[in-house]
Formats: structure tokens, sequence, C-alpha cells
């Protein structure tokens, strides 16, 4: 896929957590299911300078077309916040969700915008409950059923 379909592709995963004089910090939610036809999801998950990044994501896997990304850094993982938790209990947590067969909800942001967020996460500035509040699941949920829908 072309690098412009690609980066279309991914704008109905993406919302913007706030603007500032460099512009928008984008944060994308993506929900990651199963493929029976696919051996996992595609993608590795990696630890460095404190965040959990997805790493090595294989094209047309599950990952993938949930809109996961080399160098996304996940900040919740079914309405969690894994900022402060340890790598290990990070993938724990994704391998439970993954044995209870439940989707995983994930929410992302690109690692070049880490640092605009923390600026603005000490200042108390970022309101996450829109984001993480029943109705915007519930948008998601229904747009990928839509989705899922049309595919069939």
């Amino acid at each position: 896929m072309p690098s412009a379909a690609v980066s279309d592709e991914l704008k109905k995963y993406t919302q913007t957590l706030f603007t500032d004089n460099d512009g928008p910090v984008q944060i994308k939610h993506c929900i990651l299911k199963k493929d029976p036809t696919y051996n996992g999801y595609g993608l590795l998950l990696r630890y460095q300078n404190t965040l959990h990044l997805i790493d090595q994501v294989e094209e047309d896997s599950p990952a993938f077309n949930a809109g996961l990304r080399e160098d996304d850094v996940i900040l919740y993982v079914d309405q969690k916040s894994v900022e402060k938790m340890t790598h290990d209990d990070v993938k724990i947590l994704i391998r439970s969700l993954s044995l209870s067969n439940t989707n995983i909800d994930l929410i992302l942001i690109r690692k070049s915008d880490m640092q605009r967020y923390r600026n603005y996460q000490q200042q108390n500035k970022i309101d996450w409950e829109p984001i993480l509040s029943n109705q915007s699941r519930q948008f998601i949920y229904l747009y990928e059923r839509k989705t899922h829908y049309y595919q069939s």
C-alpha cells in the first residue's frame, strides 16, 4: 500500500489529544483482534527509555490491520494506564486479554510526540475522561462493527 494510502487509512484511528504551538498531538485508539487464520498478532513489544513500544509490525497482520505501527507508544491497555507499569506487567496484561479471547483496546501515541505529551501531562493539562468514556468507546465499537460488516 502506498504511504499516502497508509496515512489516510490510519486517520480513522486518530484523535487530537491537544494542540500547542508545534501543532496537534494525535493519539490512536486501536482494537487488536485475534484472526483465526493468523498465528499471533504480528508484532513485538519493546521497552526502551521507560516506553512500552510497538516493534516489528508485520504487514497484513492483525496488528497492522488494527492500525498499530512501529514506534507507537502504548499509553493505555483496556482503559488501564500502563505508563508506570513494568514491561513484564504490560506483557502479562496483554497476554491475559489474548488468552481470554478478549479484544485488546489500546491507546497509543507516536514516540516523536512523547516529550510534548509528558510536558502537558506534568502540567495536568490532559483530560482523559472524554477519550476513555463509554461514549467514545461505543463509537469506536460501532465503527469497527460497521467496517467488519462491509468487509464480510
